[in-house]
């Protein structure tokens, strides 16, 4: 079909199904209609917060291993549960609460995550502030956020003032006696106060302008996501030891987590002196019997390059998934030279602005003369839909390629203290009008500034940005 003929049929399937509900009027053999393309439908069963899900976790796993790092913390759920409710009543006895901004600014160790997981339970709002991310970043983030409290270590109570934090009030967790996070039962645990539509986490991403912008993620937002994710890759079932190696202040690094605790797993926080090096890395991952991992493409391919031995060895290792950059076919042939058969290999595509990603899809390698010449981002992950437009925001035939705008429950709450930008980038659903859909639901879609296509079997292809930038 030309495309002369394909913008042909588009104009007749609209008129055909304008009075139709938009699900029931999706034709599969209309270029615009297959184009709108949503994921799997998934009704949410977990709590109305993916705090709340851990709390759940807490109680059904407490005998269970739920955190180390390799400086001598390995606490079970129970443990992980009492450390938590003391930084949470540490927390609230210094002014935190509902709607206010807490910054963590720690080591990374296991207690890094205690504290992310306490300000949560009382309904405030992280800011992850690591040291891996410069001096000068870090203080304009902390200009940006505001935060009312700053919770530090031993390591990194001193250094407050480089990041012009140092007349915000600080919670040193490093000052908590073993006494104060003795185990409780379960059933005196304060109440959570984590609400679904106020702000969880900001993170803050530098965009094409290299100035710091802060991505508000609310707690619904971060529960669809998250359960998604479990749903379409089966997380329960894995029983998984996930490495924790990514920068606190990349989208990776809650994935990581929550991926761990948000069902039953173990994270491994990889300490400050082993992130960034690929023999240590991969050194871990053998000794501590590591399941699942994420990173960027950039990372596996320095992990392969320098510990592709050691890798080799890691049997345990079943869950290799990759993002923030393209996938390249070189890649995956090179995953598949490790020869290990429980190893599955998955990519998949999102900003921070649709919490995480939007598309997750397997690919499959054990085959080097199936290995694509273009490799795919995945497919749409439930209850997301992606659409695929022209420069006049017009959705464009299957196959044909487009900027992806992207809607669904993970789509975040804009951008901190930037209306203007928020209202360039966040746009109301119109594209559904012609297709049964008022246009008026309010439905909220982000425009990506990335390019992608669409084929006849629902796979999604990242192919670039619009500007050209990186």
């Amino acid at each position: 079909m030309t495309l002369r003929e394909r913008r042909a049929s588009e104009k007749v399937c609209k008129s055909k199904v304008q009075h139709a509900s938009v699900k029931q009027g999706l034709r599969a053999d209309c270029a615009v209609c297959a184009n709108l393309q949503p994921g799997p439908d998934l009704e949410l069963r977990w709590p109305s917060t993916v705090s709340h899900r851990v709390d759940e976790m807490i109680q059904a796993h407490s005998h269970r291993p739920a955190l180390k790092d390799g400086l001598g913390n390995d606490w079970t759920y129970a443990e992980m549960g009492a450390r938590i409710d003391t930084i949470a009543a540490v927390l609230q006895s210094a002014g935190a609460g509902p709607d206010q901004v807490v910054a963590v600014f720690q080591d990374p160790t296991a207690a890094w995550i205690c504290s992310l997981l306490a300000i949560l339970r009382v309904g405030a709002t992280y800011v992850p502030l690591d040291l891996r991310n410069s001096v000068a970043r870090l203080a304009s983030i902390v200009n940006s956020a505001k935060p009312v409290l700053i919770v530090t270590d031993a390591s990194t109570a001193s250094k407050t003032k480089l990041i012009g934090a140092e007349q915000v009030r600080e919670v040193n967790v490093s000052d908590l006696s073993q006494a104060d996070v003795s185990s409780k039962p379960a059933l005196s645990r304060p109440p959570n106060l984590a609400r679904p539509n106020s702000a969880a986490i900001v993170l803050f991403t530098s965009g094409s302008t290299g100035e710091p912008k802060g991505v508000v993620i609310k707690h619904s937002n971060l529960r669809a996501e998250c359960e998604a994710y479990s749903s379409f890759c089966d997380l329960p079932s894995m029983n998984s030891m996930v490495l924790q190696q990514s920068i606190f202040s990349f989208d990776f690094s809650i994935e990581q987590t929550f991926a761990a605790l948000a069902d039953g797993g173990c994270l491994y926080v990889v300490p400050a002196d082993k992130r960034g090096d690929p023999r240590e890395i991969a050194s871990l991952m053998a000794a501590q019997g590591v399941t699942y991992t994420s990173g960027t493409p950039s990372e596996y391919e320095l992990l392969l390059k320098h510990a592709r031995g050691t890798l080799a060895e890691c049997t345990s290792w079943r869950c290799a998934f990759g993002g923030g950059e393209y996938m390249s076919p070189g890649l995956v042939r090179e995953f598949a030279g490790l020869r290990l058969p429980n190893l599955r290999l998955f990519n998949n595509y999102g900003p921070v602005e649709v919490t995480t990603a939007a598309v997750k899809g397997e690919i499959k390698y054990d085959d080097l003369a199936q290995i694509e010449e273009h490799t795919m981002a995945g497919y749409i992950l439930p209850n997301y839909k992606l659409y695929f437009v022209d420069q006049d925001q017009e959705l464009v035939p299957v196959g044909v390629p487009g900027e992806i705008i992207v809607g669904g429950p993970g789509v975040t709450a804009g951008y901190l203290g930037r209306d203007d930008l928020t209202s360039q980038q966040y746009i109301r659903n119109t594209f559904e009008k012609g297709l049964g859909g008022t246009g008026m639901s309010g439905d909220k879609l982000y425009r990506t500034g990335d390019v992608g296509r669409l084929r006849d079997n629902g796979a999604v292809y990242w192919e670039g940005r619009i500007e050209g930038d990186t």
